[in-house]
């Protein structure tokens, strides 16, 4: 879901564009390293998966046309 997602909200608007691309980085960044690095997680890594699943929803939410690439 997330990385199709990703995909989706990066072929909109190009504000849109720039914010959720750094946002999807981030989220998979932290996301990998919480699966694959289970010696490496910490509390900053947790709140920041958070905060991007947040922004990343408020921006659907904004752009109700985009639910429609959401795959889960």
């Amino acid at each position: 879901m997330l990385i199709h997602t990703c995909l989706s909200l990066s072929s909109s608007s190009p504000k849109t564009c720039l914010s959720s691309n750094s946002g999807c980085s981030l989220l998979l960044d932290h996301l990998l390293k919480w699966e694959y690095q289970p010696d490496k997680r910490s509390w900053s890594c947790l709140a920041t998966i958070r905060i991007q699943k947040r922004d990343i929803l408020k921006l659907l939410n904004d752009n109700s046309s985009l639910w429609s690439y959401v795959v889960v």
